[in-house]
């Protein structure tokens, strides 16, 4: 193996099962869409993609235009508990609605979390849209705000969100959703979702190469030990022409 470019989702498993000796080796690495912890970051050469803390404050300003009630309640979906991508998104959603970003919202801010929430969901999409699909059952559901896309990801998120049509149209159930993959977009197109806030995975699978095989074949190491890429918000009004799809 001549390079590692890799996303994380276990910052302290990866480092201590494989970076540790790809460093011994002087084999380069890169990480994209996920960066290692900030102690572990020595074990490689620089990172690709969202600021991720910067997009969950994005999404918690969404949340913003959906509040209704004087405490609003929100339930929070994420993947892994060890993922530092997606905890750093938690982390930027609690700030951008409560000031702070260690603990759960806990009303004092006009924000709560919801009883049963956080949810993680493993990564896994039939259990991420079985979680979406039983909030959006609820007489009075909380906003629902996905820091990653796993149920939306699913090709049966259309067909059983349908069900929940309605509720969604006139603002009984609010979803915001990270990501903005053509799956997502027609779901915003059928109204199905309320806002999606998009990265650009394209730019990081491309950049990423981009600094290693000028690493490898030049010697030359990345300028900045972070690259990062923008955003983007799609709705329903604007799913046509917000992103491209590669």
């Amino acid at each position: 193996m001549d390079a590692f470019l890799v996303s994380t989702t276990d910052s302290e498993y990866l480092v201590t099962h494989a970076l540790k000796n790809l460093k011994k080796k002087n084999i380069p690495v890169l990480t994209f869409d996920s960066d290692l912890l900030p102690k572990h970051q020595q074990y490689r050469l620089a990172y690709i993609g969202t600021n991720n803390f910067d997009f969950g404050i994005a999404l918690g300003k969404l949340a913003k235009k959906y509040k209704t009630a004087e405490k609003q309640s929100i339930c929070l979906q994420s993947g892994h508990q060890t993922t530092p991508n997606l905890n750093a998104r938690l982390a930027g959603v609690r700030h951008a609605l409560s000031g702070q970003s260690k603990k759960r919202l806990s009303g004092n801010s006009g924000w709560e979390e919801h009883p049963r929430c956080p949810l993680y969901t493993m990564g896994k999409r039939h259990a991420s849209l079985e979680q979406v699909k039983r909030f959006s059952s609820l007489k009075n559901p909380p906003i629902f705000l996905a820091v990653a896309g796993f149920a939306q990801f699913n090709p049966e998120y259309i067909e059983t969100m349908k069900a929940a049509k309605n509720k969604i149209s006139d603002g009984g159930f609010v979803i915001i959703s990270a990501d903005t993959e053509q799956i997502q977009l027609d779901a915003l197109k059928q109204g199905l979702s309320t806002v999606n806030l998009g990265q650009k995975p394209f730019e990081m699978g491309r950049k990423s190469a981009e600094l290693m095989y000028n690493y490898l074949m030049q010697g030359v190491k990345p300028k900045l030990d972070k690259y990062y890429l923008d955003y983007h918000l799609c709705d329903q009004f604007n799913f046509e022409t917000c992103t491209i799809n590669y």
